[in-house]
C-alpha cells in the first residue's frame, strides 16, 4: 500500500500541475488579474482558497460519492446559478479596476490587508459542478494510463470507473456535461485490461489513497498559480499600463461569457 500510496500522491501532484496550465479558468483570471495589480497575498489566498474545494472534490470523485450523488444532484442546477451570478460581480469588479503607473511603482508589504482571496477562491469552485465531472473524467484517464505503464495505484482506476458508471446512471438526462461521456460506457470496462482485473481493496485503503491523489491534485494545482502568479508580478512592470488595463477588460468579458454559461447550464438542467 505504501508503494500505491507514494505513487498516486506523485501522480495526483503532476496531474494537478499539468491541468491547471490553460489559463482559461475562473480562478486562473482571479489569480492573474490580481497579480497584475501587484496582489500577491490575495492572489495566494484565491488559489489556496480553490485547491482546498478541489481537494473535496477530487476525493468525493475517486470514493464515497455514488452514496452522495443523489442529494447533491439536486443542488447541481442551483450551484451554475450561484456560480454565474457570483462571476458576474467578480468581472464587473475587474472591469472597474484600473491599473495606474504610480499604483505600479507601489510595492505592497506583507502587512497590507488583502483578505477575501481564500473564501472567494472557494465561492468560486463551490459553485461549479463542473470541477467534480471533469476531475472524474480526468482521473479515469489518467489512473488508467499510469496503471497500463506497470505503476501500481492500487486499483484505485477501478473503484473511479466504477464510480462513474454508476453516476452516470443515476443523473442520466440531469446533467448534459457527463451524459456526453462516453468513456465509462460497459464496453469500455470490459476491454479495458487494467480496470478488468479483480482488485482486493478495503474500504479504508481505497479511502487513504483517494486522500492521497486528491492532496497531490489540490497541491500541484495551488503550485502552478503560485509560480504562475510569482511570475507575472516580477515582469508586470515591464509592461506598459495601457496594455494591463486592456488585458483586465478582456478577463472581465471572458468571466461574463463564463457566468453567462453557467446560468444557462443551471435553466437548461432544471427546465
Amino acid at each position: 500500500m505504501i508503494s500505491s500510496l507514494i505513487n498516486l500522491l506523485v501522480i495526483g501532484l503532476v496531474a494537478g500541475f499539468i491541468f491547471s496550465i490553460p489559463v482559461a479558468g475562473p480562478i486562473a483570471v482571479l489569480v492573474v488579474t490580481n497579480s497584475l495589480k501587484n496582489r500577491a497575498r490575495f492572489a495566494n489566498r484565491v488559489a489556496l482558497g480553490a485547491s482546498l474545494v478541489e481537494f473535496v472534490y477530487v476525493f468525493l470523485a475517486m470514493f464515497g460519492i455514488t452514496a452522495l450523488i443523489k442529494y447533491y444532484q439536486p443542488f447541481i442546477p442551483y450551484l451554475f446559478l450561484l456560480g454565474g451570478i457570483l462571476l458576474f460581480y467578480v468581472a464587473r469588479k475587474i472591469f472597474k479596476s484600473h491599473i495606474s503607473i504610480e499604483s505600479m511603482q507601489y510595492e505592497k508589504s506583507d502587512n497590507d490587508d488583502e483578505k477575501g482571496g481564500m473564501r472567494a477562491g472557494m465561492l468560486i469552485n463551490i459553485t461549479n459542478p463542473t470541477i467534480f465531472f471533469g476531475w472524474l473524467t480526468s482521473s479515469f484517464l489518467i489512473l488508467s494510463f499510469a496503471a497500463s505503464l506497470g505503476l501500481n495505484t492500487g486499483g484505485m482506476e477501478k473503484i473511479v470507473h466504477e464510480n462513474a458508471v454508476e453516476i452516470s446512471k443515476i443523473t442520466e438526462e440531469r446533467v448534459p456535461e457527463f451524459k456526453k461521456q462516453t468513456i465509462f460506457s460497459d464496453s469500455t470496462y470490459t476491454q479495458n485490461k487494467t480496470i478488468n482485473q479483480e482488485v482486493n481493496i478495503t474500504p479504508y485503503e481505497a479511502t487513504i489513497l483517494s486522500i492521497a491523489y486528491a492532496a497531490g491534485i489540490s497541491v500541484g494545482g495551488y503550485l502552478w498559480f503560485f509560480l504562475f502568479g510569482g511570475l507575472i508580478r516580477k515582469h508586470r512592470k515591464a509592461i506598459n499600463p495601457k496594455y494591463l488595463n486592456i488585458s483586465l477588460k478582456v478577463f472581465s468579458v471572458f468571466l461574463i461569457g463564463l457566468a453567462i454559461y453557467f446560468v444557462y447550464l443551471g435553466v437548461e438542467i432544471l427546465v
